[in-house]
């Protein structure tokens, strides 16, 4: 923006961080979309401008929210305030390996 015989920037875009000195930088935890991931969760490009977050191992969720998976079943083990199937927890039966066998706790 013009003003006065200089130039005046205004602020980074959403996601980014700096300003006009330094210039604007993506922001911890955002994809180049915009995305914001949680900071247990990396941004996935999928190719084509298309990007999702996605928890880092010992960690599930739906990559927005991530939260503990101690056994690493891709199951978070405390129930994550989101309505994402991935944020649900679930529970083993007995011994049993739960690749096919658990609860789901929605």
């Amino acid at each position: 923006m013009y003003k006065n015989g200089s130039y005046e920037c205004g602020p980074c875009e959403y996601g980014y961080t700096g300003n006009q000195t330094i210039g604007c930088h993506r922001g911890e935890g955002f994809c180049p979309s915009g995305h914001q991931c949680d900071k247990n969760a990396r941004c996935i490009n999928y190719g084509w401008g298309q990007y999702a977050c996605e928890c880092v191992t010992g960690w599930a969720g739906n990559g927005v929210m991530c939260g503990p998976d101690r056994d690493l079943d891709s199951w978070p083990d405390i129930r994550l305030p989101c309505s994402d199937a991935h944020c649900a927890q679930v529970k083993k039966i007995g011994n049993l390996d739960n690749s096919f066998y658990f609860n789901y706790f929605p």
